[in-house]
């Protein structure tokens, strides 16, 4: 990132800032107490801003080449260059003071420590726990996410912060003759570098039934 920064400047940006991202997850998903999928997910991407003359230029990417992030950096401030020279609405910026924090959350046990497996285990046990006489269909998921941030900018601020989510869920469908109603719950947890918090949402929808099917997660 420093020297996409180091590029800004030297290419005149008033101001820029770059932020990368990188997100992993795994997923997986339950129907009937049979596995439908499981997938590990890494994404990682970059974006670049660049002020220049009351103007704002872009630029983004994936590659994790420095030289690409440079020329990226190059490119925004040209872009804002010339949407300055064409009219564009300006804008201004208040200079606010710099900073370089890293900032961790609290995590008691990391999603990344826990063995796929078990992860498959738990999501079986809440499509399992689903059974009932009147339920013909249960399913149930999990995910868990782990996004790490950085950001950097031409003031001197250098930033680092994380984020942890954890969600599970469940879905049974009981039915009757042509009459069909579902039950929808689901716990997740998001936390993150600083603070955490907690929610808990779920929701029931009924079609031409009274019956009613319960779900636990």
């Amino acid at each position: 990132m420093s020297a996409a920064v180091r590029a800004l400047e030297k290419a005149g940006a008033g101001f820029g800032d770059v932020r990368t991202e990188d997100r992993t997850a795994f997923v997986v998903r339950v129907s009937n107490e049979q596995i439908q999928s499981v997938n590990e997910v890494h994404r990682r991407g970059w974006g670049i801003r660049a002020f220049v003359d009351g103007a704002w230029g872009y630029a983004s990417g994936t590659s994790g080449r420095s030289a690409d992030t440079v020329q990226a950096a190059r490119k925004a401030v040209a872009i804002a260059r010339r949407s300055s020279a064409a009219g564009v609405p300006t804008s201004k910026l208040r200079k606010m003071p710099s900073t370089a924090i890293t900032l961790e959350p609290k995590v008691r046990i990391e999603p990344r420590d826990v063995a796929g497996e078990e992860k498959v285990a738990a999501t079986m046990e809440v499509c399992r726990s689903q059974r009932r006489d009147e339920v013909a269909n249960t399913n149930a998921s999990y995910a868990d996410s782990d996004w790490t941030f950085e950001l950097a900018n031409t003031w001197g601020a250098c930033l680092q912060w994380r984020e942890v989510r954890i969600r599970i869920a469940g879905q049974a469908v009981a039915g009757e003759g042509d009459r069909r109603e579902s039950a929808f719950d689901f716990r997740w947890t998001s936390r993150r570098s600083g603070g955490a918090s907690r929610k808990r949402r779920s929701r029931c929808s009924a079609r031409r039934s009274p019956l009613r099917a319960s779900c636990r997660s």
